[in-house]
């Protein structure tokens, strides 16, 4: 039987437009069917190659009764929900300092942008149109995923942050695919109110992000066989909780943490700030499940309100309360058993972390505070923690960043703070920046860290070897130094190490 023109344009029509099923895909699709629903995504403007789903929900919105709850699984009929994903959402509720800092001054890319609310459990894909060597046929391979998790000391922090977009690495590379999530912080991700049952809803998040890219991802082209937990300061130490957290069960092969461990745990202690909180805000001298039911009637931004403009002396802050489920009292003695993830991990500091980490005097740094800093809250952490996995048999990859570009740091004294390698691993060094324009060096920079990150998510740690960075012993010469008047040098670290005999590992309040 003969097939009418219109027939035939029909069909073709159909099929263009056609939801692929769940788990089939096309590196150029910009509808993708995901246990979140039917999603509408986008090219990026920037970067041609990308493709990006912005503000996919992982989990329902945590309002009213669900506030200060453990992330709630969306309802599998939201599969069949059309949702148009080409905005960032809103960053969790927090507070921003008005404090100056390196950030605020000289690098405000780094700030995280100030839209926030309440309904924040969202994450982010960006994936390239076409991969190197692809035909873009179903059934290609699939591409090896990183999944982002910021910093911001739990306190804040978002996706939204101008540094933190991967667009222009993948478009580099064509080779892989980003996954940024947000999770709760301060108060209403790390309560301590001894009317919950569960204290730990930001670590939580966290996971509930990382196993919804275990069910997606292959759906836009991503292997959930090979991901990566990749964060730096407070996303870092996270990494870390998650490493014995989940030390049976990891999802991912690899973790990457730039500049915290868990060996820079919060205090541990004290009297909870919630209650303090609450009778500030009208719900004091209540018991204790009252008092959670009357902070939960409340308006988010009342309560953060109040945290944000309190003045007195300790701030407030909301941070990890042990529950020996998600968080533990005693790292050392975790890793002394073998509570870890049998996976390798990229673990390392920058050369002048402290730079950023006290208030900005335009004259220069503290030259006795800003070393001890860096030593204290970050290198020694480092150390401790790769002699912990060592001592297991886990495979570690350590580094130090010490470029110090006049674009990202444009006074000499602020070095390689903390933070400043973000750009060179985005690959937003030229995007953001106007103090100077890239100088080959940080070019060439950029392109040796990023290689060797994607080869540890790509290949573990057969493939990270064969850019030259061996499996680090402790007072060997196996470190990793980027950007120190060349692009990368294996350097020899152990007279700093010495330093950390008896060292005291303190939280990191950024």
């Amino acid at each position: 039987m003969k097939t009418s023109n219109l027939s035939l344009l029909s069909v073709i029509f159909a099929s263009a437009y056609a939801v692929p099923l769940r788990g089939q895909f096309a590196f150029d699709d910009l509808v993708v069917n995901t246990t979140s629903g039917i999603l509408h995504g986008q090219i990026n403007q920037t970067s041609p190659g990308v493709r990006q789903f912005l503000g996919i929900p992982f989990a329902q919105p945590p309002l009213g009764l669900l506030r200060w709850l453990p992330p709630h699984p969306l309802p599998e009929s939201a599969a069949d929900r059309d949702l148009n994903v080409t905005a960032l959402g809103p960053s969790c509720m927090q507070s921003f300092s008005a404090t100056p800092t390196v950030w605020s001054v000289d690098a405000t890319g780094f700030q995280t942008v100030q839209r926030i609310s309440e309904d924040c459990l969202t994450l982010s894909v960006y994936a390239p149109r076409t991969p190197s060597g692809s035909s873009k046929a179903c059934g290609d391979k699939l591409l090896p995923v990183i999944i982002w998790m910021f910093g911001g000391g739990l306190i804040g922090g978002g996706q939204d942050t101008h540094y933190f977009d991967p667009s222009p690495w993948i478009q580099k590379t064509a080779g892989h695919i980003v996954v940024a999530m947000n999770y709760r912080v301060s108060i209403f991700g790390f309560p301590d109110a001894s009317g919950l049952s569960d204290q730990n809803l930001g670590l939580m998040d966290q996971r509930a992000a990382v196993e919804w890219a275990r069910d997606n991802v292959a759906a836009f082209g991503g292997d959930a066989t090979r991901m990566a937990l990749w964060g730096q300061s407070a996303g870092a130490i996270s990494v870390d909780y998650y490493n014995y957290a989940y030390h049976t069960d990891p999802i991912v092969s690899a973790f990457m943490m730039d500049s915290g461990t868990a060996l820079t745990p919060p205090a541990i202690g004290g009297k909870s700030n919630f209650t303090f909180v609450a009778s500030k805000v009208g719900c004091g001298n209540l018991t204790a499940s009252d008092e959670v039911d009357c902070m939960r009637n409340l308006n988010a931004t009342v309560i953060q309100n109040f945290i944000g403009n309190y003045s007195g002396t300790p701030k407030l802050t909301f941070y990890p309360t042990p529950d020996e489920k998600v968080f533990f009292a005693n790292y050392t003695e975790r890793a002394e058993k073998g509570f870890m993830a049998d996976i390798p991990a990229i673990i390392g500091t920058n050369a002048n972390e402290g730079t950023a980490m006290v208030p900005f005097n335009p004259n220069g740094i503290n030259e006795t505070l800003v070393p001890s800093m860096t030593m204290s809250h970050f290198f020694c952490g480092a150390t401790e923690t790769i002699r912990l996995r060592s001592a297991i048999g886990l495979k570690s990859y350590r580094y130090v960043y010490s470029g110090n570009f006049t674009n990202v740091s444009p006074r000499l004294w602020e070095g390689a703070y903390h933070c400043a390698e973000l750009p060179l691993l985005f690959g937003t060094y030229a995007q953001y920046l106007e103090n100077a324009p890239p100088t080959r060096l940080m070019r060439d920079t950029s392109a040796e860290m990023q290689e060797a990150w994607l080869a540890l998510v790509s290949g573990g740690p057969a493939a990270i070897e064969t850019t030259g960075w061996s499996e680090y012993t402790l007072g060997g010469n196996t470190v990793r130094n980027f950007g120190d008047g060349v692009p990368v040098i294996n350097d020899n670290i152990s007279d700093l190490e010495a330093q950390c005999n008896g060292a005291d590992y303190i939280y990191l309040l950024h």
